[in-house]
C-alpha cells in the first residue's frame, strides 16, 4: 500500500447488528446526501458539480446550504452571485480579522493554517484557469449578508489549545487514507500517481488536464475532511460549523423565513446532521451546479443543473 502525498494535498484542501430468533426485514437506508460530484460524459469530457439542497422546518422556514467550491470557473460564481439576493439572509464563511487592519492582516496571512490554503488556491488559480471566490463574489453593500465564521484571532487561538496545526491535520489525513486504501478501496489518492500530474503539465490543454485529475479527489472531498475531525472534533471544520449554525438559529429567532448558507461543501454534511437530527428540518430539494466545465470547448453554465 502506497500514499502518495502530493496528491493527497490537493484534496485538502455504523451500523449495529442486533441477533434476532425471527427474520427481520431492515428498514430502507435514506441515501447519503452528495455534497460535490464529478459527472463523466460519453464524450469523455466530465463537470464537477456542487449542490443546493433545501431544507424545511415545521414552521415554513426553509435554509438551502450552498456548496462552494473556492476555486472555480467565472460563471459558476456569476451565477450564485446573481442568486443570493433572493435570501432574506445569507450566511458564509470567511475566518477573517475582528478589525480588519493592516497589522491584523498581516498576521493572519502569516499564520501556518491559513496561510498554506491561501498559497495552494493561488496555484490551482493560476495554474488551472480559474478564479477566485473572495475576488468573483461581491460581499460588499449587501444588506442580506450575514458573517456565519470564527474570526480569525479565534481560530488561531483555538487551534493552538489543540495542538492542531497544519502538519498534525496532514498526518491525521495520511493515516485515514491508508485505513481506506488497507480496506480495499478505491480512491484517487492511491490512483492517480505523480506521472499522471506530470503528464498533465505537459498536456497541450494543461489547465483542462489538471482538472480533470484534481477533479477526481474533490469528488471525495467529505470522506477527506470526515477523517480530519478526529474523535474531538477540529476547528477547521466542526467548531467552524458550530459556528455557522448558532448564528443560522439566530437569525431563524429574528423571523428569518427564506435563510441561505454559502459555505465550502466539505462543512455541508455535519451541518446537514445539525439541520436534521437537533433543529428539526427535513429535506425538501436538492439541485447542482457546474463548478468545473471540463470539456473542450466551455461554456460555463450560471443556473443550477437538475439533479
Amino acid at each position: 500500500m502506497k500514499i502518495r502525498p502530493i496528491v493527497f494535498i490537493a484534496a485538502v484542501f455504523g451500523l449495529l447488528n442486533v441477533a434476532s430468533a425471527e427474520p427481520q426485514v431492515a428498514p430502507p437506508v435514506e441515501a447519503k446526501t452528495k455534497f460535490t460530484r464529478m459527472v463523466k460524459l460519453d464524450s469523455g469530457d466530465a463537470m464537477l458539480e456542487t449542490a443546493e439542497v433545501m431544507y424545511r422546518n415545521a414552521d415554513g422556514v426553509t435554509v438551502t446550504l450552498i456548496g462552494a467550491v473556492h476555486i472555480a470557473d467565472r460563471g459558476y460564481f456569476a451565477g450564485l452571485d446573481a442568486s443570493f439576493d433572493q435570501y432574506d439572509a445569507l450566511l458564509y464563511e470567511m475566518v477573517k480579522p475582528k478589525t480588519e487592519d493592516g497589522e491584523s492582516l498581516r498576521t493572519a496571512r502569516r499564520s501556518g493554517s491559513i496561510a498554506w490554503i491561501g498559497t495552494f488556491q493561488r496555484f490551482l488559480k493560476d495554474n488551472l484557469d480559474l478564479e477566485f471566490q473572495l475576488e468573483a463574489i461581491d460581499y460588499d453593500n449587501r444588506p442580506n449578508f450575514v458573517h456565519a465564521d470564527l474570526d480569525s484571532e479565534s481560530f488561531l487561538r483555538m487551534q493552538d489549545e489543540r495542538n492542531e496545526g497544519f502538519f498534525r491535520i496532514f498526518l491525521r489525513a495520511l493515516a485515514a487514507e491508508g485505513k481506506r486504501q488497507r480496506r480495499g478501496e478505491r480512491t484517487a489518492t492511491a490512483e492517480i500517481t505523480p506521472f499522471h500530474i506530470l503528464a498533465a503539465l505537459k498536456a497541450p490543454d494543461r489547465p483542462r488536464q489538471l482538472k480533470l485529475l484534481f477533479a477526481r479527489q474533490l469528488q471525495e472531498m467529505e470522506s477527506h475532511l470526515e477523517a480530519l475531525e478526529g474523535p474531538n472534533g477540529s476547528v477547521i471544520l466542526g467548531e467552524r460549523n458550530k459556528v455557522a449554525m448558532n448564528i443560522l438559529r439566530e437569525q431563524i429567532a429574528a423571523g428569518r423565513k427564506n435563510i441561505g448558507v454559502f459555505y465550502g461543501a466539505g462543512h455541508l454534511p455535519g451541518m446537514e446532521k445539525i439541520l436534521t437530527e437537533e433543529l428539526g428540518f427535513e429535506k425538501v430539494g436538492h439541485t447542482w451546479r457546474t463548478a468545473w466545465d471540463m470539456s473542450d470547448t466551455v461554456a460555463p453554465s450560471t443556473q443550477p443543473a437538475t439533479p
